[in-house]
């Protein structure tokens, strides 16, 4: 059966939706707040009970047609998204640990709120220093995104943009059993970059990958328990060494740092870069 994944055009239309808004006061409205506090919790840095939204977690041994596991797919709601910021509005903002008080003061947000812990663990893990390969960065701004990329992999090389797709139903449950309806595909590529969103009163997503080819990169079609379909780009991760203990991976593989790869679909509104395949 046919089964096309979306679009470099499409996606790049969705992160422009992003790019689209009012002014900095009028992002901050009740609306994103809310979908701050509703994504945020204490349990977003000290993780004892796996939520629902940690199912989606897999091995490389489970890609093969017929796998099936629960997958949690959120139902996004773009009015609720925070917009990015021009380039020149974002770089104009504060943005480092010792600005933390200014930050939450501009916003109007306590530090001791789901909203104020949100921005706190936002900006720590954005002051992390990748090691060896890694590519790691966070960018506030579409413009950075694309520098970003653009300098990762050279200025002469083309890029493209990859997704998860999903196709809901209506009054479906998030957390469902979903197979794998073909086997994977492997995008033949050595680097990628992911981009993943980062709760903050504006757009801000944090990027990291690798170029040394440690990490896979597979289109999956999956078909849900209750008809749902979802175009899944999923990512392998060969070593994990470095890895927290405490990593939710871990927890949901039973697995140790370093035991073995591990790999997870890309939710909704995260984004893969990888330079373009040259089709001889």
């Amino acid at each position: 059966m046919a089964f096309g994944f979306a679009s470099y055009n499409f996606l790049i239309c969705a992160l422009l939706v992003l790019q689209c808004g009012y002014s900095i006061s009028a992002r901050m409205t009740i609306e994103r707040r809310m979908y701050l506090e509703e994504e945020i919790d204490d349990d977003l840095i000290n993780i004892t009970n796996p939520k629902p939204s940690y199912n989606v977690w897999f091995t490389p041994k489970d890609l093969y047609k017929g796998f099936t596991k629960p997958v949690y797919f959120e139902k996004e709601d773009p009015a609720k998204m925070p917009y990015f910021l021009s380039k020149e509005e974002a770089d104009a903002i504060p943005f480092a640990i010792p600005e933390l008080d200014n930050i939450l003061a501009r916003f109007s947000i306590s530090r001791n709120s789901p909203q104020g812990k949100a921005i706190a663990y936002t900006i720590y893990n954005c002051d992390l220093h990748p090691t060896g390969h890694m590519i790691a960065s966070c960018v506030s701004s579409l413009e950075s995104m694309l520098d970003l990329v653009q300098k990762s992999y050279g200025p002469n090389t083309n890029f493209d943009l990859y997704t998860s797709v999903i196709h809901h139903s209506e009054n479906t449950p998030l957390l469902q059993n979903y197979t794998f309806l073909d086997t994977p595909y492997q995008i033949p590529t050595q680097k990628m970059i992911a981009c993943h969103p980062m709760p903050y009163p504006y757009a801000i997503f944090y990027c990291h990958g690798h170029l040394d080819g440690s990490t896979k990169v597979y289109k999956i079609p999956l078909g849900g328990e209750y008809g749902d379909r979802v175009e899944a780009i999923a990512v392998c991760h060969a070593d994990t060494s470095g890895w927290d203990k405490d990593h939710i991976s871990f927890k949901m593989l039973h697995m140790k740092p370093g035991s073995g790869p591990v790999c997870h679909v890309i939710p909704q509104n995260n984004f893969v870069w990888i330079p373009t395949i040259s089709v001889q």
